[in-house]
């Protein structure tokens, strides 16, 4: 009730989001995430992104190669996290500046 936007907006937006991909990795945001986050990234020059909830990998590429474009030699790794990686797909695994690390947020202290 607080938006201006209508349902079938709201419900197109939601249905993108859930089919976005990045390099063919699925990702799970929609084109405001993108926007919110290049934004963010290309403001604060981050050297590490901490991705919590790695599902595909998706969002680990994309912060990866936006890191790498937006913040250039600031840049240093994303830390993506999730309880399983099984899901992660081949290209995301490999990109040299991501790491993957199976664990429960109840755990974070342990890697950091």
């Amino acid at each position: 009730e607080d938006t201006d936007m209508s349902i079938d907006t709201l419900e197109a937006i939601y249905i993108g989001q859930a089919r976005s991909s990045w390099k063919t990795v699925p990702l799970g945001k929609s084109a405001f995430d993108w926007q919110m986050y290049a934004s963010l990234i290309e403001e604060l020059q981050p050297r590490t992104i901490i991705d919590i909830g790695s599902w595909a990998g998706g969002s680990a590429l994309f912060f990866a190669d936006f890191g790498e474009m937006l913040a250039a030699e600031n840049f240093q790794t994303v830390v993506s996290l999730d309880i399983t990686l099984k899901s992660v797909r081949d290209r995301a695994r490999q990109h040299p500046k991501i790491q993957f690390h199976e664990c429960s947020t109840d755990r974070f202290q342990e890697l950091f």
